[in-house]
Formats: structure tokens, C-alpha cells, sequence
């Protein structure tokens, strides 16, 4: 059982709460229970793949948790469930690594380089990135790892407005696209509402309901995750009845 549900956590890199399936629709509960601290998730099927979506609110200004996303090197020491291993790259490693879906490949071409991730960003322009992610899990989704391209858009950076849309170009997951945004949580400076979604197909057998369980029971993982880097790195926050 506890290898069902390792299994499970892999699909979304995972994020604890799982909430009812109405919980995006009835908008005076999501925005009170939202500011409470709850992660709303939700989940279904599209084709051989699984989607999810993702909400919640981050006590740290969108400045902070943007550049938490941006330092892909630290996302291995963040404590994402499953994630084992992951690093800034860039296109020409993408283009040596080709077709071949051999975590070993990546490894032989990537060598002991370390990539500064912030030496791709453009403050308040559109700009893109590259990063490898290896998940640790047993059998039949044992050794998955993908490279992945990343659109970054701060062109709405005076309003602490922030988005990231990616796409897997290299490994031996099938298919993972998604999205992420990162804004003001009702005009409050302090405060960041985040929004989540994923579309993903691992080519492995575990059952499509199960991975539709594993979005919205373990999703919330990554948010549990940057909150408690993101106050680390921002120190403690203000009061929540600063909120605008």
C-alpha cells in the first residue's frame, strides 16, 4: 500500500488537504477558506493523461515565491515529495541529451556543471529557462526524469504579477505541460495567491483513478513546501489584517 501511494505522488511532483470536488465554485468559501491557510485542489481525465489544478495562498509577497520557482537548483532541498534530484540546464544540454530516455545520458552530458538559473532572467520581460527533474520511486514508475522548458513572464512585474507556462522536451515521461501564476491575494502586497495546473501522462500502468486521487490528495505537498522555504527566506510575516 505505501508503494501505491509513492506511486501516486509522483504524477504532479506532488503538493496535504485534499478538498471536495465543489470547492472552485462556491467563491465565498473558497475565498474565506483560502485565506484560512487551505489548498484547494482538483482532478480528472484527458485521453491517457491526468490533469490538475491547484489554488492557494502563500503568506510572503509574489516577489519571494517567484524566485523560490526560479532557483530550480534548490528545488532537490526544498522536500517535494519524490523529487530526488534536479538542476538548471540549458538548451544545448536539451540538444545533447536528444531522444534518449536514459537518466544515465543526462548525467554523462551534464557532468558536475552548476548553471546559475538567474543568469536567463529578464526583470519585466518574457524569458526562458530549462530544468531536470529526477523523481525516486519504485517499480513501474522507477527512475522517471524529464527536461523540461520553461516560459517565464514578468512582463506584469509592477503588479507582482508573475506566470510560468511549461512543457517537457526530453526524458521518459510521456507528456507533462502546465502552468503556474503568482499574484497579489486581494491586493495585499504581502500575500500570494497561487494557481496551479498540470496535465500529465507518466506511461505507466497505474490506474488513471488513482493518479485522479494522487492530484487531489497529494499535490498540496509543494505548496506545504514553499511555504515553509518561502518564510524562511522572507523572515516573519506581517499580519494578515495588513491584507487590502
Amino acid at each position: 500500500m505505501k508503494k501505491i501511494i509513492i506511486l501516486i505522488l509522483f504524477c504532479f511532483s506532488s503538493l496535504s488537504f485534499a478538498q471536495e470536488k465543489d470547492s472552485f465554485q462556491n467563491r465565498d468559501r473558497l475565498e474565506q477558506r483560502l485565506s484560512q491557510g487551505e489548498i484547494f485542489t482538483d482532478g480528472g481525465f484527458e485521453g491517457k493523461a491526468v490533469w490538475g489544478k491547484m489554488k492557494a495562498v502563500i503568506n510572503v509577497p509574489p516577489e519571494i515565491v517567484w524566485k523560490l520557482f526560479i532557483k530550480t537548483n534548490d528545488w532537490k532541498y526544498y522536500k517535494m515529495p519524490t523529487l530526488a534530484d534536479s538542476h538548471t540546464v540549458n538548451a544545448e544540454i536539451l540538444r545533447q541529451v536528444g531522444s534518449s530516455t536514459k537518466s544515465e545520458r543526462f548525467y554523462q552530458v551534464f557532468g558536475s556543471q552548476f548553471i546559475d538559473p538567474f543568469l536567463f532572467q529578464k526583470k519585466g520581460q518574457k524569458w526562458t529557462g530549462y530544468f531536470f527533474q529526477f523523481f525516486d520511486l519504485p517499480w513501474p514508475v522507477a527512475n522517471r526524469w524529464m527536461i523540461v522548458k520553461a516560459d517565464y513572464d514578468e512582463a506584469k512585474i509592477q503588479e507582482s504579477t508573475y506566470r510560468c507556462d511549461w512543457v517537457k522536451e526530453a526524458g521518459n515521461i510521456v507528456m507533462s505541460e502546465g502552468s503556474f501564476k503568482l499574484s497579489r491575494y486581494q491586493g495585499d502586497r504581502y500575500r500570494t495567491l497561487f494557481d496551479y495546473d498540470v496535465v500529465a501522462d507518466t506511461g505507466s500502468s497505474v490506474p488513471k483513478f488513482l493518479l485522479k486521487w494522487g492530484i487531489k490528495s497529494t499535490m498540496p505537498g509543494i505548496v506545504q513546501a514553499i511555504r515553509k522555504v518561502a518564510q524562511e527566506e522572507y523572515g516573519r510575516p506581517p499580519p494578515i489584517l495588513q491584507t487590502q
